[in-house]
């Protein structure tokens, strides 16, 4: 982003911010927006089991207290929205090879 020739940048955030060191974080993108991941974990509060499938619709980039999340879009076999979930990276997992579907059902929140 270039700012204009008469931006006035505060004191306070070019000492306490632009010039501060900072340890470097991956936040580069494991898994593609509108793809679909599979869960490394279950995720209980989502009646979510190891091995479902979701959509990934958008990326949370690490900042100091977080690291690399995703939204997930959750869907039954139908394609219709159950619900839309905020995963850390590390609940997901990429797809396998010659891996299969498999159906339950889930509890109407």
């Amino acid at each position: 982003m270039k700012l204009p020739s008469n931006s006035i940048i505060a004191t306070e955030k070019i000492t306490n911010y632009l010039l501060q060191f900072r340890e470097k974080t991956d936040k580069k993108m494991k898994f593609e927006l509108y793809k679909l991941a599979a869960l490394s974990v279950d995720v209980p509060e989502y009646q979510l089991k190891k091995g479902d499938i979701v959509t990934i619709v958008d990326f949370l980039a690490a900042n100091d207290h977080h690291p690399n999340g995703y939204v997930v879009e959750i869907t039954d076999v139908l394609g219709d929205t159950l619900d839309v979930a905020t995963l850390y990276e590390t609940q997901l997992t990429a797809l396998l090879p010659r891996a299969l579907f498999s159906m339950r059902e889930v509890a109407v929140a």
